[in-house]
């Protein structure tokens, strides 16, 4: 069993030598080092037999019959199969020029002739271990993109950025932020599901939910969750877009141009128009991870969250799209006619909240 295990784990080497006393001599001196040792005497039989058998690194003598040693090197480098397999040239003839030739054409390592065998192994080694963790790191980018595919399927691109470059800490805990919070709800889902088929009624929510995810996206923001028939979107965490205010918006107007004309041209199941609800604060939050270390969320919290929601809610009674508050209001300034509202008094507010019907932009 030890020698099975020996013999997986050891380490192995083409020799490419056309000198016989040499080639028997690198392959009893490697052999002793413990590296796995086959010997060829041409560049073709080297191609023909890296088809069969694929070591850990080659080491070819730059002076062959046939075809020279950079020569062999660019024809293992054109076979995908074999291309990152390491290459070390050796050669009594050790000017700069050649070594730069060498080297420029893809070998990886030069050492001189003759052959110091402690200078060898350790160049081998430190070469066999600079491609092992070449390899690693390709697997794990590799993994890593695929991770990060699969995370933005349910996030939003700056929230995975954000984690992967661990901009976002994966730990417990977070940090205040200043941001704009959009709820959206859309309204009589429940009724909808009623006549609609459960696989259709799934269909159509994620359909809609995709574009809606993308308009976010575009406007600047981020999904933070979907609330079933509802999203809440950020804007200015994890990430600022600089006007979060106008995003948020902009993003809102954006579902009510998408609306209109999806409520135009609606698809055949759907009995009646679509109709939604928007409600848009902003102001100091809690941005970070809650929950314990067996799972967590990424949560936004406080007041102007709170806020969103209820204006939101206020839609429905109003029987308008979107309702924005005051501080968001002070933020657009003049890019956007609005509708002044009643100040109304908002269930967890002590205060009455300044309330604005977005008209049209400027």
């Amino acid at each position: 069993v030890e020698r099975e295990r020996f013999e997986k784990d050891r380490r192995s080497i083409l020799v490419i030598e056309d000198d016989e006393d040499q080639g028997r001599l690198l392959q009893v001196l490697l052999n002793k080092a413990g590296f796995e040792t086959r010997v060829v005497a041409s560049g073709q039989e080297a191609v023909a037999t890296l088809g069969q058998w694929q070591p850990d690194v080659v080491l070819a003598d730059l002076n062959l019959p046939g075809m020279d040693g950079i020569e062999t090197t660019q024809l293992i480098r054109s076979h995908k199969q074999l291309a990152g397999i390491p290459v070390i040239m050796m050669s009594s003839d050790s000017d700069e020029d050649t070594v730069v030739r060498a080297l420029s054409r893809g070998v990886d390592e030069f050492i001189g002739k003759p052959i110091r065998t402690g200078e060898l192994t350790v160049r081998i080694s430190n070469l066999m271990d600079l491609k092992e963790k070449e390899r690693r790191l390709s697997v794990l980018s590799e993994k890593l993109e695929k991770e990060k595919s699969i995370l933005s399927r349910y996030f939003s691109d700056d929230f995975v950025e954000g984690v992967l470059s661990e901009k976002i800490s994966p730990k417990l805990g977070g940090q205040n932020l200043d941001a704009s919070l959009m709820f959206f709800d859309l309204r009589n889902s429940t009724g909808i599901a009623e006549y609609m088929p459960a696989d259709v009624f799934s269909d159509f929510l994620s359909q809609m939910f995709s574009v809606l995810y993308d308009l976010v996206l575009a406007s600047g923001g981020s999904v933070n969750k979907f609330t079933g028939d509802g999203l809440l979107a950020t804007f200015g965490c994890p990430i600022t877009g600089g006007d979060d205010a106008w995003n948020a918006l902009t993003c809102a107007l954006k579902f009510r141009d998408f609306f209109a004309m999806y409520n135009e041209y609606p698809p055949v199941e759907l009995k009646d128009p679509l109709g939604y609800g928007i409600g848009i604060a902003s102001g100091p939050i809690f941005a970070g991870n809650v929950g314990s270390f067996r799972r967590m969320e990424y949560s936004v919290l406080g007041d102007p969250v709170n806020l969103a929601s209820r204006l939101e809610g206020l839609t429905k009674r109003a029987k308008v799209d979107i309702f924005i508050d005051g501080v968001t209001r002070e933020k657009i300034g003049d890019r956007c006619k609005f509708k002044r509202v009643k100040n109304s008094k908002v269930r967890g507010k002590e205060e009455e909240v300044k309330i604005f019907y977005p008209v049209e932009l400027v």
